[in-house]
């Protein structure tokens, strides 16, 4: 219900809370401590999110697709919808628009999911006094532009060199750009024992899937961190990003959690970053407000796995609850 933590990709959960702001984040927070559980794929929950008008969001727990479409997963693609529409109808509201859940970064095919949405809706509609449902799938192809941009980056270029202030808006696309990818030749260097064992096929996909054990959950996200978090970035993008407001006052929201801002060189009280630090570990239950610092953790993780798996003694556990 938080939303996405992991930078680097181009999920829908990322882009809601992006652009919603943190009090949609704080509205499901309340939320899940009011339920006190984990909730269960294919259910929903309803937050209402004020800012200059109420806008209903309706949170969808939707499936994940690891290696090959099944049964299941198509079962509860069905059931994340209808218990949009359930939970919809219950609440007075009167229309609902749907993204195409669970496909792009998600894997489920997008024909398939899309056929499960209208059958779903159809169906549902015939006994219900919704108004209207918005269902959007539609992927048009677009052809690489061949503009030249130079005349464009000049005149940004001017634009910056007179400003006062400057406040720069970064997501997931510019550590990409900066070679932290999360698929590919970098997933196959680091992940591909992973890959082989659990099916997965890149970084954001292994960070949704239900390791049985701690101790293969724990060697998963420490060698994770580590790469992401603790290792050099793979060339000077945020360096050259840093030289253009030297010296000028700026300030930086940014979605990333991979720490390459204060790595370069930019001022930690210049910046906000929306969703939080790979480098600190914090209660789950939240027993407190506190975080840790785990550099010295994750690195002690990362040198001792071993065919998957940390020590046990190693499992982060709360300093005042103990819970892992």
């Amino acid at each position: 219900m938080l939303g996405c933590f992991v930078p680097c990709h181009k999920c829908i959960d990322n882009a809601i809370h992006t652009f919603s702001g943190v009090q949609l984040r704080l509205e499901c927070n309340r939320i899940m401590k009011l339920h006190g559980h984990k909730e269960q794929t294919g259910t929903a929950k309803i937050a209402k999110h004020t800012t200059c008008l109420v806008i209903t969001f309706f949170i969808r727990f939707h499936p994940i697709v690891y290696g090959h479409l099944t049964d299941e997963h198509l079962k509860l693609l069905a059931s994340c919808y209808r218990s949009c529409l359930e939970l919809a109808e219950s609440n007075g509201v009167k229309s609902i628009a749907f993204c195409c859940i669970s496909t792009g970064e998600f894997h489920f095919p997008n024909d398939i999911a899309a056929q499960i949405a209208v059958e779903t809706a159809k169906d549902y509609l015939k006994h219900s006094e919704l108004e209207r449902v918005i269902l959007m799938f539609l992927r048009i192809p677009t052809k690489k532009s061949m503009k030249n941009y130079s005349d464009e980056i000049i005149h940004l270029k001017e634009k910056l060199d007179k400003a006062d202030a400057v406040v720069i808006g970064a997501g997931a696309g510019l550590s990409t750009a900066a070679g932290f990818t999360y698929a590919g030749e970098r997933f196959e260097k680091h992940f591909s024992d992973f890959k082989q064992k659990y099916g997965f096929t890149d970084m954001y996909s292994g960070g949704f899937y239900p390791f049985e054990t701690l101790e293969e959950y724990w060697a998963y996200w420490s060698r994770y961190i580590y790469i992401n978090r603790y290792m050099d970035i793979p060339n000077n993008l945020y360096d050259m990003i840093l030289s253009l407001v030297n010296g000028k006052d700026y300030f930086l929201i940014t979605t990333n959690v991979d720490h390459c801002f204060q790595k370069a060189g930019f001022d930690k009280k210049r910046l906000f970053y929306t969703q939080g630090d790979y480098g600190l570990l914090q209660c789950p239950t939240p027993c407190c407000n506190e975080t840790f610092d785990n550099e010295d953790r994750i690195k002690q993780m990362y040198k001792s796995q071993s065919n998957m798996k940390i020590p046990t003694e190693l499992i982060p556990l709360c300093p005042h609850c103990k819970k892992p």
